[in-house]
């Protein structure tokens, strides 16, 4: 790619920076020449500034600028006027004028890497400086000499410096701000053993320590004021351990001290007056004070511990007076919205009865921390190992909340209520935030940016600007819980390691052609070394340890196997074949995501279970079965040209015998009007007399039977022996004159006749001498068998395809275990006192050979004593004969 200079073409330059701005433009810088912009039409690098002649990195904003950075400081150059402006340390804008890196986040500030100070941060837009220098302290860098900052999807920052190594910013971790004593840093907390907080009317707080003193916090100089128990000086804390604090009515500060009874602070000497608990029925002092509170009568409450009584404030004699030694140990007080006071102690919840002392007692057995009551008038107790209970006052009776219904702990220090309705509760195993509406916990720990897993007694606070507190024994956590949100980043799930028989896929010498560990996707395994472990890692660096893993080896495993955060998995003894391992996790909200990665994995059988063993095994067997099959082969082969030849003998033993009874039927049909014709001949030749026509006529009708009887066997014989002569019918007229050769036949028996069809004429391809026959022969058996009087029907029904020809009778039927086989040659059927005569077997086998010669079909449906309908079924069109068959006109002679 060509650079140019004004006209000047150069082909050899270096160039020290390349960044592509929101609008695809590309900015380049070239050593010696200047702020250059890159053409993508003309495709060449054009000058446009030459102001500067040297830059370690540069940077596009969104607001029209490109930032350059060089040795000499910071500078910006204005797309718009074409104006470059300076910025450096002598200004008072950088911490150091060495800038190696720029960066612009997504919020558009401007990220400024210098070697030597550290991390200068602009925010353009509003025109803020702030800088992030090298410390020892929390939350500063470990080197100030920075390289570069980079940030990721999550928006954290990732920060390279010399000698200092990667030093990350997390948002995600800074939810919960941490306040904890710095050794280094003067005027900082007193301790990070925090149990007890207070806020003065100017919005600072006091914080008391587990025998470290007490802290004052001015929060807007960010200054901690210090005060402790010092020998011999009465006007000091009476005691370090500060376990309650509380501002009155007259912004009075008390606190109650383990060991040191009441104090009270005197702001204007900014020292502590000592109040004693006197117990008369003891005639000695309750110094293990605890608890304080200030009910809505403004009367101050004090619990002390070890069997220590109550004691309430007299304003008149400013001294606490004794209320109920036999309220002892009371480490909480509350008052409810109705005025009730409610106390807690090691074992028992009391609700107090001020004028009568006729207390109501609650036996829980365990330790009451927490008594409180939300806006919705829920009143809730925190226990110290029976988890957290929600009370109804009038039957007394509660339900329980614990780990199993997601608590991080059964002890419960603590409870606030934030300005949304959530109830946050303080445990010895982190935090846990309850959301009353669906019912449900999140629990926030130590990786989330607390001070610690484990919170304290009595260290809690809802802060006026809404924020809340709570203390533990690493300093105290202040957030405002509406920005604390759900973490929703889906990280990638990485495979990072691998073994096979313990020895790490990368120095395993027996696996050829290498992949990156990161983009595996498929392994083979020997099956003497199908041991296999495999790391694996979700990529969360805010919370890492609050991600869970499931896997799954398909073809091993019956269903998922949840690992928690366990970052391996190990199979050992894997059996040949192909296995998919499956990995998935949650994210640090614990959420299962979609990130499956998936490992297929592939064991080798041993050599006498591989392929080419059971080939070999396959090709041995499969000769010998090829063997003895070829041997049953003959054998059956011998087997069925026996049972052949046998079947052959039995069918011709069959039909010569159908033969011979057909033979036999047909000689007796034959003798019988032949005697029936001779005998009138031998009378006519025998007499005189002149012969009658009766006679004559009984001799002409035994005449035609004779000749019926010639034409079946002819046609029978003719069957076998003639092709179809097929020619275009119309097939309405062929079945007329069909219809009118029986007319005579039904008058004179009195059967109606009908034919019936719905078109004038249908074209249709046949052997009119075949089909004929086939009708005649339908009709014939239906006369035959039809009683006088009954009904007789031609019917032809036309369809696109084919043609349908219904012979209907109300005849005697045909019994339904006759079958098919009623168009088998020579079958015959009898009934008892069946009116006609049975026929040879015939005429049926010939209209089924016939029809079926047309590709036709014939069937019939009969009902015993109902008739019987046969149906001819012939196909239109030329298509399913033989050319050769179809002649266009038959002579008729």
């Amino acid at each position: 790619i060509p650079f140019y200079d004004g006209k000047k073409r150069l082909d050899s330059y270096h160039v020290q920076s390349v960044r592509v701005d929101k609008k695809n433009k590309t900015w380049l810088f070239v050593q010696e020449y200047g702020l250059s912009v890159y053409d993508h039409k003309t495709r060449r690098i054009q000058l446009v500034e030459q102001t500067l002649t040297t830059a370690k990195c540069i940077v596009p904003d969104n607001l029209g600028n490109v930032w350059i950075g060089n040795e000499y400081g910071l500078f910006k150059y204005t797309i718009a006027t074409k104006k470059i402006r300076a910025y450096n340390e002598g200004s008072g804008f950088l911490s150091h004028n060495n800038v190696y890196g720029l960066t612009v986040d997504k919020t558009g500030i401007l990220w400024v890497s210098t070697d030597g100070g550290g991390i200068t941060t602009y925010d353009i837009k509003n025109d803020k400086v702030s800088y992030l220098k090298q410390g020892k302290e929390n939350g500063m860098l470990t080197s100030g000499a920075v390289n570069t900052v980079f940030e990721d999807k999550d928006q954290r920052k990732w920060i390279g410096t010399l000698r200092g190594g990667i030093n990350i910013l997390d948002n995600n971790k800074n939810r919960f701000r941490t306040v904890a004593t710095t050794p280094l840093k003067e005027n900082g907390l007193i301790s990070n053993f925090i149990i007890s907080f207070c806020e003065d009317k100017t919005g600072n707080l006091w914080i008391g320590t587990d025998g470290e003193g007490l802290s004052y916090w001015d929060r807007k100089n960010d200054r901690f004021f210090n005060y402790t128990h010092k020998y011999n000086d009465h006007t000091s804390l009476t005691n370090n351990n500060v376990a309650g604090i509380l501002k009155d009515q007259y912004n009075e500060i008390w606190l109650t001290t383990y060991g040191g009874e009441v104090n009270k602070f005197n702001r204007t000497t900014g020292t502590f007056q000592y109040y004693p608990l006197y117990n008369p029925d003891i005639k000695g002092h309750d110094r293990n004070a605890w608890s304080i509170y200030q009910d809505r009568n403004k009367n101050i409450w004090v619990g002390t511990c070890t069997d220590g009584g109550t004691y309430v404030l007299n304003r008149e004699t400013d001294k606490f007076d004794l209320f109920d030694a036999a309220l002892a140990n009371v480490i909480t007080i509350k008052e409810d919205r109705a005025g009730t006071l409610w106390m807690g102690t090691f074992s028992t919840l009391i609700r107090v009865d001020l004028k009568r002392k006729q207390h109501k007692i609650f036996q829980l057995n365990t330790a009451v921390r927490a008594i409180y009551e939300d806006e919705k008038g829920n009143f809730w107790i925190g226990t110290e190992g029976a988890g957290l209970l929600l009370l109804d006052r009038k039957t007394g009776k509660y339900k329980t909340f614990s780990e199993k219904d997601g608590l991080p702990g059964n002890s419960v220090l603590n409870i606030l209520e934030d300005n949304a309705g959530l109830i946050w509760i303080s445990t010895f195993n982190g935090l846990s935030r309850y959301n009353p509406s669906n019912k449900t916990f999140k629990n926030f720990y130590e990786s989330d940016g607390l001070q610690s897993n484990q919170f304290n007694y009595n260290a809690a606070l809802k802060l006026k600007s809404g924020e809340l507190l709570f203390g533990g024994i690493k300093g105290f956590n202040i957030f405002r819980p509406e920005e604390i949100k759900p973490n929703t980043g889906r990280p990638n799930l990485l495979i990072t390691g691998l073994r096979i028989g313990n020895v790490p896929y990368e120095q395993d010498e027996n696996i050829p052609d290498k992949k990156n560990v990161y983009e595996l996707d498929k392994i083979t395994l020997p099956y003497d070394r199908a041991i296999l472990s495999v790391d694996f890692a979700a990529l969360e660096y805010s919370s890492p340890n609050k991600i869970s893993y499931s896997y799954y080896l398909e073809g091993w495993d019956e269903t998922w196997n949840r690992a928690g955060n366990n970052r391996t998995v190990s199979y050992s003894k894997l059996r040949e074949g192909n296995y998919r391992l499956r990995i998935k996790s949650t994210n640090a909200e614990g959420t299962w995501l979609n990130n499956e990665r998936a490992l297929i994995v592939k064991v080798l059988p041993p050599w006498w279970r591989s392929v080419w063993a059971y080939l070999f095994y396959t090709m041995g067997l499969s000769g010998i079965l090829y063997l003895y099959l070829r041997y049953q082969k003959r054998q059956t082969a011998l087997k069925y040209q026996i049972e052949l030849a046998n079947l052959k003998v039995a069918q011709e033993q069959e039909l010569n015998e159908k033969k011979l009874a057909f033979f036999t039927n047909v000689s007796h049909e034959f003798r019988t009007p032949l005697t029936l014709i001779i005998n009138p001949i031998k009378e006519f030749l025998n007499s005189s007399n002149q012969v009658d026509s009766k006679e004559l006529i009984v001799v002409y009708r035994n005449a035609r039977r004779l000749l019926s009887l010639v034409d079946q066997l002819l046609l029978f014989r003719k069957s076998d022996a003639e092709n179809l002569k097929v020619t275009r019918t119309d097939l309405v007229v062929f079945c007329k004159e069909v219809y009118f050769c029986f007319g005579q036949q039904a008058r004179t028996r009195n059967i109606t006749f009908t034919f019936y069809c719905q078109q004038d004429t249908i074209e249709l391809y046949m052997d009119k001498e075949k089909i004929e026959i086939a009708l005649f022969n339908l009709i014939s058996n239906a006369f035959k068998f039809t009683p006088d009087g009954g009904k007789i029907s031609l019917i032809i029904n036309d369809s696109q395809e084919a043609v349908d020809i219904h012979v209907t009778d109300t005849g005697t039927g045909i019994p339904e275990s006759v079958g098919n086989k009623l168009f088998d040659r020579f079958y015959q059927f009898f009934e008892k006192n069946a009116s006609s005569e049975p026929g040879f077997g015939i005429g049926l086998y010939l209209v089924s050979k016939f029809v079926k010669v047309h590709s036709g079909t014939v069937t019939y449906t009969s009902e015993k004593g109902q008739g019987t309908d046969f149906v001819i079924k012939l196909l239109k069109g030329t298509a399913h004969f033989p050319a050769q068959l179809i002649y266009e006109q038959i002579d008729e002679s």
